[in-house]
């Protein structure tokens, strides 16, 4: 007994033929596909800060793909989290991090790079596409996480600044950024 079918159109809408007891339907949104497509990444940084203090990153995008990027931001205290697109910075201080693979049976390596960066070595943010503000309560001290809804297809060729600030002292702040990568 077969178990197979084929979706094809029919004027304006789509039909499904089945040859035999199709028990499901297997559907995979975008990201999901490009995970199986070895063509998705994430990349990840934490570090415990005081009051006004930053962990900053820096993201560059290459000119021949685009990145569709979504973020995550985690505080066990309040935190501000902000994107800035086309920042003036120095490299002094940049320390890559690595850039996975989600598809852990792929040798795809990722086009974006990310790394951190001092709040030093940032002479001026860019221009601001996103904030958020995270936690709050008493003094600052109530924690959460925040996770940008949609996507940014980030520009070729171009730099961006993720600015975490705590607001609160000894915040363990952690940043996760997911990405699939399209030729252009």
């Amino acid at each position: 007994m077969s178990d197979y079918g084929l979706w094809r159109a029919v004027g304006g809408s789509v039909e499904w033929k089945s040859s035999g007891p199709a028990r499901a339907l297997k559907v995979l949104d975008y990201p999901h596909h490009k995970v199986h497509a070895g063509e998705h990444y994430v990349v990840t940084t934490s570090a415990t800060k005081n009051a006004a203090q930053k962990l900053d990153l820096l993201l560059t995008t290459p000119a021949t793909k685009q990145m569709h990027y979504v973020a995550e931001y985690a505080g066990s205290g309040q935190i501000t989290a902000a994107l800035y697109e086309n920042p003036t910075v120095l490299l002094t201080s940049f320390v890559g991090l690595s850039e996975n693979n989600n598809n852990r049976n792929s040798a795809n390596v990722a086009s974006m790079t990310a790394g951190t960066i001092s709040s030093t070595d940032v002479t001026a943010a860019g221009t601001q596409l996103l904030i958020q503000v995270m936690g709050g309560g008493l003094l600052g001290r109530t924690g959460g996480d925040v996770v940008t809804r949609a996507e940014f297809i980030l520009k070729q060729n171009e730099q961006y600044l993720v600015e975490l600030e705590s607001g609160a002292a000894g915040n363990l702040i952690t940043y996760a950024a997911y990405w699939y990568e399209e030729s252009t």
